[in-house]
């Protein structure tokens, strides 16, 4: 890839920021005006004083900004610092996996493209994908079938990033080339799309990141996190082996990694994620790239409570803790084989949802509850002892939000309804315990029709389709909470009653609550919804198109903070979180459980 295209992607990558840095020397580009730009800017907080305390925040006034902005705007190209020699590392990434990319030919990526026949615009995105991996070496410790399971990762996060703006590109070419055609019914013709796929090939992809100059750096930056990621796992696999088959497998030989699953959809820190891990011996566990001393610290929880209540017993997964990340049993779905069976899982949730609610847990929705059966497990409790911040910028009414922190609500096990205002309709929490068949979701995503077609074309959805692996089966049906609701309650009063009885001793430093001490506690300073929405309207084209562009909606994060919020230093949060974001990532704060001090995805203190 030319250097100077490079070069031109990166320097019109920068964010907003940038431009307000003296030292910088960022040249605005053309298509900015400075006083509109300021305006746009103006126009993603409620008031001219929201507005100007955010400004502060960056020891800027209404009138610093304008003159900065305008300086950057009147400099010429030639002072601006945008030499090849300056290109950030992530873009050179992205133009040596296009360069590689464009040597390789249909035969080399096939077995790609046939993984992802229903994917947009899999012939552009197999080629990159498969120079990606070219640079991972997990030599003979996994399998073929493990480092193909990787790359589909991959491909559905490029997928991702590149939908859209391909998208918006291909309709335009249609509209270019064939003014007069209607492609609507063509779902069984594809060649106007293999012209498509053609051209950019033969242009070397440059079209594209000519128009989408961000989407360059966001190449770069998920590949290099991917291939981080992955190395690191095969380094921890490889470094815990013997310590693994101690825990999960008798201490026999594991194998090699026969595949890996990736069992969450946010992306953290740099770029890692929940993986399943199986082994060739019949051994599946979680890798966490965390720690997982909270999931330790609730089984010591969990062995109190079968110990002192009168509740069946409750299960205990086993952990590998290893500080910086760690493992955790496998715990799969399965069904109750009777009534009886159905009545004791609603009895042990019940006091699971007791032991979740003393603990102040929060965030254990559907994908964190698993029913194996006739026993509920909470498979991530990162978010026990969790800290509050209040805002007055809470989209919810008051008497909601008073219901909700004051109650069993909190723990979003419990199903309830809930919406943003008097306007909008409810939408059924994704809680643990919530029935989400074909139940319409506030967040709507993309979805393609007759992808990889001539009639190719892009709605917007907003339905759940969960397995329904949080909630217990009897002869392939679910069993909903509805049904249960006595069983429910007599097991949270069981653990309740015994919590209360024994108040002194769950609490003493030696006790069950004791065991959560130099734990890391997640912090959520907005609910992973936020971000969902946030990372989801990152990649449209019209944000790829300038990191100005990208960096106006990120603005709105501010909004909890302005007019001046009590919660002072909690704002210094935000430069993380747009970072974060930028990255195509979701932020991550932690604190030590009997700290106060605030750290990001990277363990580094934000001053908070």
């Amino acid at each position: 890839m030319r250097q100077t295209l490079l070069a031109d992607c990166a320097a019109r990558s920068r964010s907003l920021d940038a431009y307000l840095d003296p030292d910088s020397n960022a040249d605005l580009p053309d298509d900015y005006d400075p006083d509109d730009l300021l305006a746009d800017w103006r126009d993603a907080f409620d008031s001219e004083a929201a507005f100007r305390e955010r400004l502060s925040f960056a020891d800027h006034t209404v009138e610093s900004a304008r003159e900065r902005l305008r300086a950057a705007s009147a400099r010429d190209d030639a002072d601006a610092g945008d030499s090849p020699s300056s290109i950030p590392a992530h873009f050179e990434t992205a133009g040596s996996v296009v360069d590689r990319a464009l040597e390789l030919d249909r035969e080399a990526v096939g077995s790609l493209v046939e993984r992802h026949a229903d994917s947009p615009f899999a012939d552009l995105l197999a080629p990159l994908v498969g120079a990606a991996s070219e640079r991972l070496d997990l030599g003979s410790a996994f399998a073929p079938t493990a480092i193909a399971s990787l790359e589909d990762r991959l491909f559905e996060r490029l997928t991702e990033v590149f939908q859209h703006p391909l998208f918006i590109l291909f309709k335009a070419h249609q509209r270019t080339e064939y003014p007069d055609a209607e492609f609507d019914e063509r779902d069984d013709s594809t060649e106007v799309y293999e012209e498509f796929v053609a051209h950019h090939r033969e242009a070397g992809y440059e079209t594209v990141f000519e128009t989408y100059p961000v989407l360059l750096g966001l190449l770069g930056d998920v590949t290099d996190q991917w291939l981080r990621s992955a190395s690191r796992l095969g380094d921890r696999i490889a470094a815990d082996r013997d310590a693994l088959a101690r825990t999960f497998h008798d201490g026999d030989d594991l194998g090699a990694v026969a595949d890996v699953d990736p069992l969450s959809d946010d992306p953290h820190g740099d770029g890692e994620i929940v993986f399943g891990v199986d082994f060739e011996a019949g051994c599946s566990v979680v890798y966490k790239p965390r720690s997982v001393e909270t999931e330790g610290a609730f089984g010591t929880v969990l062995d109190w409570a079968n110990a002192n209540a009168s509740v069946p017993d409750l299960y205990v997964p086993s952990v590998l803790d290893r500080g910086a990340y760690g493992w955790m049993e496998y715990v799969d779905h399965s069904e109750c084989e009777s009534e009886r069976a159905v009545d004791r899982y609603y009895e042990r949730m019940g006091g699971l949802t007791a032991l979740a609610f003393a603990l102040d847990s929060t965030d254990l929705h559907q994908d964190n509850v698993v029913a194996m059966g006739e026993y509920p497990v909470i498979v991530d409790q990162e978010m026990a002892l969790s800290p509050e911040f209040e805002t007055t910028d809470d989209p919810s009414s008051p008497a909601l939000s008073s219901l909700v922190a004051d109650s069993i609500l909190k723990t979003v096990l419990v199903p309830f309804t809930s919406s943003l205002n008097d306007e909008d309709a409810e939408v059924l929490t994704n809680s643990g315990l919530a029935e989400l068949d074909d139940v319409e979701a506030g967040q709507k995503t993309p979805v393609f029709v007759a992808p990889n077609t001539d009639a190719m074309d892009l709605t917007f959805e907003g339905t759940y389709r969960p397995d329904g692996t949080n909630l217990p089966r009897l002869d392939g049906e679910i069993q909903s909470v509805s049904d249960y609701v006595d069983q429910l309650k007599r097991g949270f009063r069981a653990v309740a009653d015994a919590i209360r009885a024994n108040r002194e001793t769950f609490a003493a430093s030696d006790g069950p609550l004791g065991a959560f001490e130099g734990c890391e506690i997640r912090y959520l300073l907005r609910p992973t919804g936020h971000y969902g929405s946030k990372l989801t309207e990152s990649v449209y084209s019209s944000q790829l198109r300038s990191g100005v562009a990208r960096s106006l909606p990120l603005e709105s994060l501010y909004r909890i903070f302005v007019p001046t919020s009590d919660e002072g230093d909690l704002r210094k949060l935000v430069d993380a979180e747009r970072a974060t974001l930028r990255r195509f990532t979701v932020p991550r704060f932690t604190v030590d459980a009997t700290g106060r001090e605030l750290r990001d995805g990277h363990g580094e203190p934000q001053g908070a």
